[in-house]
């Protein structure tokens, strides 16, 4: 199971294994169908992301999923994982070029809720609730913004991962909204791979959508 770190990384900060934003269509370059980046720090709403930001909050879930055939029957396991964060600390110094985190860290809560499937019927649903703590850590990614509302991060932690854990560092992207002192941004991933073990076929998927809130100090 994988993800926030994207946060205490940016993200992780949680901004959820998945090359970021392929709904959003971004390619390597940092352009997509939305427009072409500018990297000059202005986007959706008035003024600029430029300047120094502590973080407020983040929240979103999870999925990831297994299906594959076992003796003539369609099974599917899917790991859920709700969440939202408290007690945020740290803070970004976003330039025209770069995100750069200084102790950003946060406590989360969450839930985890396990489901199995047998021929798109469910079976069993399991849930338990999660507490842990992200130790501050100083991420660091490029950007570039694209269009009137996006950033394409070249390098970002946006990839989900466990508490705990890291995640590999792929390109990804959100959109994202200006409003007076905060900026909210939205990120919304999906990955599916094929993978084959032994013989046996797998199709794996993982899909997030998170939210991450920042204020200008």
């Amino acid at each position: 199971m994988k993800f926030p770190k994207i946060v205490a990384t940016l993200f992780t900060l949680a901004v959820i294994v998945a090359s970021c934003s392929k709904e959003e269509s971004f390619s390597a370059n940092g352009s997509g169908g939305s427009g072409s980046g500018s990297g000059s720090g202005s986007g959706s709403g008035t003024g600029s992301i430029q300047g120094n930001w502590k973080l407020i909050s983040s929240s979103g879930s999870t999925t990831a999923s297994t299906s594959l055939n076992l003796f003539g029957t369609d099974t599917k396991i899917e790991t859920e994982l709700r969440f939202s964060s408290s007690n945020p600390v740290g803070m970004y110094t976003i330039s025209s070029t770069n995100f750069t985190g200084k102790g950003i860290g946060y406590d989360y809560t969450g839930k985890l809720i396990i489901r199995t499937f047998e021929n798109n019927v469910l079976q069993t649903e399991d849930s338990s609730d999660i507490t842990t703590t992200i130790p501050p850590s100083n991420p660091d990614s490029k950007y570039k913004l694209v269009g009137a509302d996006s950033i394409y991060f070249e390098g970002t932690p946006g990839t989900p991962s466990a508490p705990g854990t890291s995640g590999a560092v792929q390109p990804g992207g959100c959109k994202y909204k200006l409003e007076g002192k905060r900026l909210t941004m939205y990120m919304k991933t999906f990955s599916s791979q094929i993978n084959n073990s032994g013989g046996t076929v797998s199709k794996d998927t993982q899909r997030v959508n998170a939210t991450i809130v920042l204020e200008k100090i």
